[in-house]
């Protein structure tokens, strides 16, 4: 008999709180900027011989990538955002 009540309580919580819940939640489309990211690769004459990550900050102070090599590649691959 308890089981039965924790049962139908936890269908009624589910079924009432939940969807209220989630429905309080933002929105990430309407709030979420749209960017373009490009990517160039050049060749480089020896392997990487440790991954690096390149940023700079931009007027508005917020830090952007600019260039990734990853360790063990004999390749540089530069990041525009825009």
């Amino acid at each position: 008999m308890k089981s039965l009540i924790s049962i139908v309580c936890g269908v009624v919580l589910s079924v009432f709180a939940l969807p209220a819940l989630a429905s309080a939640q933002e929105v990430h489309a309407a709030s979420s900027k749209k960017i373009e990211v490009h990517f160039s690769t050049s060749t480089l004459d020896k392997k990487v011989q440790e991954s690096e990550f390149r940023t700079t900050r931009r007027t508005d102070g917020t830090q952007v990538l600019t260039s990734v090599r990853f360790k063990g590649e004999t390749a540089a691959h530069t990041v525009a955002i825009s």
